[in-house]
């Protein structure tokens, strides 16, 4: 039942230029949660959004049972769908079930039995046969009582459309990586992005240091014409503070309908306060095509994707560089490296382009039946100008199509990497609910009724980066990246497979930014090879037919091969290593492969081999790659280079764990091999890492309106305050440099002022105050919502959570000066947020003295701690003539996560297919627990409330694990509401003939 976890990650990379962000600009990628498992990210992203209760988006009308979507969904499929024997409802149900699984909490799905699957919702369990689905109505059906079960026992959900989509997704990721459905939101970014243009200002921006800036304003844009310049800094759009704004929202608020006003404030370096603009949108277009004039008249044009103007921009580009160039072109190189794709017609335009007759692409859908080829057009082709194509392993979709057919019509040579191999055709369906079916129909067939569908388009003249430096050496070392064909459910080829499966050449350059002797190019490409290389080849055999340029491009590549492999052995001789070719017939090795036993999380090491040759002949160009799924080994090279018989040789690796790296068991093999291929010698162990110490936030805030409020510690209509929030760290190890930030979802109700403070470092048992400012309007009414943040970097460990505000109506109760600027405490004492002994306790201090900063009536001091305010009962105090530090103060946390115990199982290499988990979950709150292994929750227990005021919550679990063989991943979440949780990750490989386990196998 369980997917790879890879496999929603790529069908996010596959969907090409669909979900670009676009401000215009560039967007913040948050690093929370990124090394969780997909469905537990899925399952924490259930909490509710950021926003007001009257901005949610369902309506009491709206009931999952419905379906309204999967309906629609259903009729695509049944007549739409490029191959309908890869529909199978039972498979399809399941798979929905299971990702409702992954994006609810509460849900757990288990197979009882081929027929029969289990849904527990909280303590209650319902059975639903599969056995009888055969149908996509049969799934209906299912899921309309599956859905009625979720209707009466799931807590409230803020957005329950999500439940519907879920299962949607779930169900279309059982036919192909490509047929998903776009909730609202990404379908309109989708729209934006290849209808190419909006309603906007026209400026590029991103978050630098917390702030909203401008990166830079496009030419002749609303933005330039304001005066609007790089670095300046949008404090506020309209009334609403853009503080820890994230740049999705500001992109909402920028944008907008052609001729409508928006009013920014700017702050900038030498200005004394922000100034105000008034803006009117315009239509912005987004370039997808940008272009310069290289030395010697070769003209570069990069394509970054095909939207709605690209070949109308690409045919003005060409028009500008041979004006530039006075007409004579000598070459140009067409870049589409890391170019998802988008629209068709666009890409056939491109193409047509530079061919003068031919196919350029056929559809095949359902039952081969071949559609009308798209033909290329005589009209205003540059069909003479001399081509080389730039791809890699990120050209997807349409930049294929343009690469296959310039290759296959022998127009341009191809240069760079095999391409990403996404060759079908997906159409969009929209529906009422703003969502969108984007539906595979049909594969592409390049020019001959080749497919590039999971095969891509093999470069004419490969390029193989190579990096020798004193962190290591790739030199043969490559990952297996993102391609289609490692996609579940990928399309299989729909045409014929192409004659040429291997390069006409391969060559390694070096990753550096030294020229070869002689090698001329502008110095923006000076870091870029693949660029010179391709401008160096136009230069030396730039002719318009394909074939006919390779050929005359033979001597200058084989002649640059040469310099490269001479340069790649002067650099490891360097090092002592002899590089020189030679044939190695039946090596006879001795190999020893030395480590720690176990590496320690954050912490460097070395690993070392040994190679002796007991054979009678030399053996050339031995290297050695290690095998591994830790990242801090995994592709690690080693260079042993020609060994004499008898000689022995050796080459350490350094390395470094991260210091986030949970405790995990890998099993780690070197494998040896000559330019003759792999060999039988090598050597593996098991390797054990050990986590280090991790911190574990609680909090609690408090309102401190001294200067601009009161002084009483309420939050009050039209007031000006810092909320001090005190962090306490509850684990065994230290945060390094903790994080902390506002978010604010009240719009012009909160205006931010501060939303960010570092914290510093924090040790186990410790606490910090962290300082945040906004201000309240003089009309807030209701909820005010806020969303903080804590992260620590270096160590991972974070924590979120959402919580209302609400301002009250200001009145005479403030705080007034105190006659007295001390006062000395003889016993441990409370320190509450407000003047009420009903209010929550910030702090407990030992016997001491502190600085009073007012009085609330007769009964309450304010005081100060750690720099913030907090109150005291003036009945535990007496009048000191002068404060001193406290010796000590304990910070009563309002805010503590649930802590996860493990008793039994514990992170290693074993021998066995299952093991027990067992532990305990400790809170004063824990709402629920459950446990994932290989992305697939397997264990769900609903918690409870402490029973006893100040004492923990004990939530046992004793959970039987099924490993798979390999690396699992077992991860185990528990939530204290919808916002805040705790997880631990354990990484279990197992791996059959292994030393014997460190698990205790399940009974």
């Amino acid at each position: 039942m369980a997917r790879s976890w890879k496999t929603n990650l790529l069908k996010l990379v596959a969907l090409g230029a669909a979900c670009s962000l676009l401000a215009f600009g560039g967007y913040e990628l948050s690093h929370l949660r990124a090394g969780l498992p997909s469905g537990v990210r899925e399952a924490l992203a259930s909490a509710k959004p950021l926003m007001s209760a009257s901005e949610g988006r369902d309506g009491d009308d709206y009931r999952i049972s419905s379906l309204a979507v999967f309906t629609n969904v259903s009729l695509h499929l049944r007549d739409n769908y490029v191959e309908p024997e890869r529909i199978h409802p039972a498979e399809m149900l399941v798979a929905a079930l299971e990702e409702i699984e992954q994006s609810v909490a509460e849900v757990l799905v288990r197979q009882v039995d081929a027929e029969r699957l289990s849904i527990q919702v909280m303590d209650e369990t319902q059975e639903v046969s599969i056995a009888d689905v055969e149908t996509l109505w049969d799934i209906s059906l299912k899921l309309r009582e599956v859905f009625r079960f979720f209707e009466e026992q799931l807590p409230p959900q803020e957005n329950a459309r999500t439940i519907e989509y879920a299962a949607i997704n779930g169900a279309l990721s059982t036919l192909d990586p490509h047929s998903v459905l776009l909730q609202p939101e990404a379908f309109a970014e989708m729209k934006t992005s290849t209808k190419g243009e909006f309603g906007g200002l026209g400026i590029v921006i991103s978050i630098r240091d917390g702030r909203l800036t401008v990166i830079s304003p496009l030419a002749d844009t609303p933005a330039a014409r304001a005066g609007l310049e790089a670095g300046d800094v949008i404090s506020r759009i309209g009334e609403v503070s853009t503080i820890s704004m994230p740049i999705e929202e500001a992109v909402q608020m920028l944008r907008g309908p052609e001729g409508s006003e928006v009013t920014i404030w700017v702050e900038r370096e030498g200005w004394s306060k922000a100034r105000r603009f008034q803006v009117t949108r315009e239509r912005i277009k987004i370039q997808s095509v940008e272009s310069e004039l290289l030395s010697q008249d070769v003209g570069y044009i990069k394509i970054k994707n095909f939207q709605q103007n690209t070949g109308q921009d690409l045919e003005k580009h060409l028009h500008d560089l041979q004006k530039a160039s006075e007409g004579e072109l000598a070459g140009l190189i067409l870049d589409l490296r890391n170019n998802p794709g988008g629209l068709l017609e666009q890409a056939i335009r491109v193409s047509d382009a530079f061919v003068s007759s031919g196919d350029i692409v056929t559809t095949v859908g359902y039952g081969n039946q071949l559609r009308e080829p798209k033909k290329a057009r005589w009209a205003g082709t540059e069909s003479k100008l001399p081509l080389a194509v730039l791809v890699n392993r990120g050209s997807a979709s349409a930049s294929e199509i343009v690469a296959g057919a310039l290759k296959n019509l022998d127009r341009g040579v191809l240069i760079g990497e095999r391409t990403f191999g996404k060759g079908s055709v997906q159409v969009l369906y929209d529906f009422a609910d703003s969502s969108a079916l984007k539906l595979t129909i049909a594969q592409y067939l390049t020019p001959g009724g080749i497919s590039i569908q999971s095969e891509g388009v093999v470069p004419d003249i490969a390029l193989e980066p190579a990096v020798i430096s004193d962190d290591g050496v790739r030199l043969y070392y490559e990952p297996d990246g993102y391609r289609e064909s490692n996609l579940d459910h990928h399309l299989d080829p729909g045409g014929r497979r192409s004659f040429e499966t291997m390069p006409s050449f391969q060559l390694p350059f070096l990753s550096s930014n030294e020229r070869p002797e002689g090698e001329q190019g502008p110095a923006r490409f000076d870091a870029d090879p693949v660029v010179r290389f391709g401008h160096a080849f136009l230069l030396e055999a730039g002719i318009n037919k394909r074939k006919e340029s390779l050929e005359a491009g033979r001597r200058f590549v084989e002649k640059r091969t040469k310099e490269e492999w001479q340069h790649i052995e002067e650099r490891l001789g360097d090092r002592g290593v002899d590089w020189s070719p030679g044939s190695s017939i039946d090596p006879k090795l001795e190999v020893e492969l030395s480590l720690s036993e176990t590496l320690i999380a954050g912490t460097d090491f070395e690993v070392k081999a040994n190679i002796r040759n007991l054979g009678e002949r030399p053996v050339h160009r031995l290297r050695g790659v290690l095998d591994s799924e830790h990242p801090a080994l995994e592709g690690r090279e080693f260079m042993f280079g020609k060994l004499e018989p008898g000689a022995t040789r050796s080459w350490t690796v350094k390395s470094h764990v991260a210091l986030d790296t949970p405790p995990r068991g890998d099993w780690l093999k070197l494998v040896l091999s000559t330019d003759e291929g792999v060999l039988d010698a090598g050597a593996e162990r098991a390797v054990e890492t050990e986590a280090a110490p991790s911190p574990l936030f609680s909090y609690s805030t408090n309102i401190d309106d001294r200067g601009r409020g009161d002084g009483d510690g309420r939050l009050e209509r039209g007031e000006a305050v810092t909320l001090s929030v005190w962090v306490s760290n509850e684990g065994e190890g230290a945060a390094h440099d903790v994080v902390l930030r506002l978010e604010s979802g009240a719009r012009d109700k909160l205006f931010l002022e501060r939303g960010s403070d570092r914290l510093g470092a924090i040790e186990p048992g410790k606490a910090a105050r962290g300082r945040l400012e906004f201000r309240v309007s003089d009309e807030a009414e209701g909820e005010l919502p806020l969303k903080l943040t804590l992260y620590d970097p270096a160590t991972g460990a974070w924590l979120e959570d959402q919580f209302d505000l609400r301002a009250q109506v200001a009145d005479d109760r403030g705080a007034r000066p105190s006659p007295i600027s001390a006062i000395e405490l003889e016993s441990p004492t409370a320190l509450r947020a407000e003047a009420s002994a009903e209010s929550r306790i910030i702090a407990s201090v030992s016997p001491g003295r502190l600085p009073v900063t007012g009085q609330v009536g007769e009964d309450w001091y304010a005081v100060e701690l750690e720099g913030g305010m907090v109150f005291v009962e003036a009945k535990s105090a007496r009048p000191a003539d002068e404060a001193k530090p406290l010796s000590s103060w304990q910070h009563r946390a309002a805010t503590i996560p649930p802590r996860i115990q493990i008793s039994r199982g514990e992170a290693g290499v074993v021998d066995v297919p299952k093991l027990r988990l067992q532990g305990e979950v400790q809170g004063p709150t824990v709402r629920d627990m459950f446990v994932m292994v290989n992305d697939q929750k397997i264990y769900f227990t609903v918690g409870r409330e402490s029973e006893a005021p100040g004492r923990p919550s004990r939530v046992p679990f004793d959970v039987p694990i099924q490993l798979d063989e390999g690396l699992n991943r077992i991860h185990l979440v528990a939530r204290r509401d919808e916002n805040v949780v705790s997880h631990r990750t354990l990484l279990i490989t197992r791996h059959s003939g292994s030393s014997p386990p460190v698990a205790e196998v399940a009974e």
